[in-house]
Formats: C-alpha cells, sequence, structure tokens
C-alpha cells in the first residue's frame, strides 16, 4: 500500500483538481482532459492544521481523524525531537533539515553517534525542560508576538531543533570539546536558536521583545545586552561574534 500526504493547507485553488480523485471512481483528469485512474492500493491523506481554507466540497469527500491539542503536549512533542537530535545521521548529506533523514543509518554502525552529540542534547534538554521554561515561552509566543504567519508551535520548534542539529553538525566538524568548562555556551546556542526559532517570523522590535523576555527568564545565563542575541552570530568554538567580523572590508580612497 503508498500514502500520498499533503501536508499543508487544503486550498481550494489546488485540491478541487482532486476533487474527482476523492470520489468513489478515484478518477483523476488531467488538463488535456485525459483521465487517470487510481489504483486501489494508493490512498490520499491530507495532514492540516485547521479547515480554515477547505470547502464542503472537499470535506464531504474525506473521513476525519481529530487530535485536539491537548493530544500532542508540548512535553511530548519536545522529547520526539530530542530523541531525533540524539541519534541524527552527521554524516548526511541533507545539510539543510538533519531530520529527513534522521535514521537512515542504524546507531550501530561505526562513527554513526558523536559522544558530544548526546552529550550536548543532554545539556539542551536540562535547560529546556526546567522550571517549565518552554511553557513560558509558547504563551509568551502565542500572546505578545505578532508573527507574519499564524503562530504554530510544532512548526517554530522543529525550526530551533534544525538549528541544534546545524550546530551539532559544526562540533562534529570541528576540535570542540564540551565540558565543564564551557557548558555555558549550551546557553547561548539554546538563546540564539529559541529567538529565531520562535520569533524568526516577527517584526525586529517583536525580536527584541522576545529578546528580553528570555534574558529575564533565563536566571543561569549573564549576557551584557539582550541585543547580543540578534546582532551577533553564534559558534561553539568562539561562542557570539559580531556579524561585521564575518564580513570582509575595503579599503576606500578618500
Amino acid at each position: 500500500r503508498h500514502w500520498i500526504v499533503f501536508d499543508g493547507d487544503i486550498d481550494p485553488e489546488w485540491v478541487e483538481n482532486l476533487n474527482s480523485t476523492l470520489d468513489d471512481n478515484k478518477l483523476f483528469t488531467l488538463p488535456n482532459g485525459e483521465r487517470l485512474c487510481l489504483p486501489s492500493n494508493i490512498r490520499i491523506l491530507f495532514e492540516v492544521s485547521d479547515l480554515k481554507y477547505a470547502t464542503p466540497a472537499t470535506i464531504s469527500r474525506c473521513g476525519m481523524i481529530y487530535f485536539s491539542e491537548s493530544t500532542v503536549s508540548i512535553d511530548m512533542a519536545m522529547n520526539h525531537y530530542f530523541e531525533t537530535l540524539k541519534n541524527f545521521n552527521l554524516h548526511s548529506e541533507a545539510k539543510d533539515n538533519p531530520f529527513n533523514d534522521a535514521f537512515n543509518l542504524h546507531k550501530s554502525e561505526k562513527g554513526y553517534i558523536n559522544e558530544d552529540q548526546t552529550k550536548i542534547v543532554e545539556q539542551i534538554k536540562k535547560i529546556l525542560t526546567s522550571d517549565k521554561f518552554m511553557h513560558q515561552i509558547v504563551t509568551y509566543c502565542q500572546n505578545h508576538l505578532q508573527h507574519c504567519m499564524n503562530f504554530n508551535f510544532i512548526r517554530s520548534l522543529q525550526s530551533m531543533f534544525i538549528l541544534f542539529a546545524k550546530s551539532i553538525r559544526e562540533i562534529h566538524d570541528s576540535m570542540f570539546t564540551l565540558n565543564e568548562n564551557n557548558l555555558e555556551i549550551i546557553h547561548h546556542l539554546v538563546l540564539y536558536s529559541l529567538v529565531w526559532g520562535f520569533s524568526g517570523d516577527c517584526s525586529h522590535l517583536d525580536r527584541l521583545k522576545f529578546c528580553q523576555f528570555l534574558c529575564e527568564i533565563s536566571t543561569n545565563i549573564n549576557l551584557q545586552s539582550s541585543q547580543i542575541l540578534l546582532q551577533n552570530y553564534f559558534t561553539f568554538e568562539r561562542g557570539f561574534k559580531k556579524w561585521d567580523q564575518f564580513v570582509s572590508t575595503l579599503d576606500t580612497v578618500s
């Protein structure tokens, strides 16, 4: 059996063309008039966050499985991503999104799991799960920030963990070694990833507000200014460095 999964809003502009496919006769009509019959071993699944843009014509042709927001809690979603982050393949070619092929190789393969990878994930987990830290962040993002898209916790969480995975790759490719003396840098990574994962779709002013909020609730980390999170680039080997240090300059003739 094969599944075709559509992940996103059911917009009439494109889904109306599938309505005949969703009927009992399962016929898909091409623009040139040709008709294709959907094989009996093919199933179509629409995975959506809501039915805001769906029409009755499409909804009436589908069965529905509804999960309330409380079904998958914040802690459950985070545990899923923590386990994925512990085991994703450092040698993968999927540089843009390591989670796409997180389990393509088995753990037992030599060099698959990096010791620092596990240590870093445990430190990140310790920070994010203490004192309802993530619950405070989600509540703040929902109630106090203006997002250019409807705020979705899972989407923001995945964006944050992709940034975590990118940084873990950098560790794997460098000579950096995690120890008791440089654990503070993990706090820097968490704050940096939170800012861009949860407020990357906000205005600059809202990002500044969010940075200030993070500094207020992060009592175990001391930053000179909340703006450091926006005005600097984060690396494990050098911590926060100003963007202008990475931009080459040219001498101008006066």
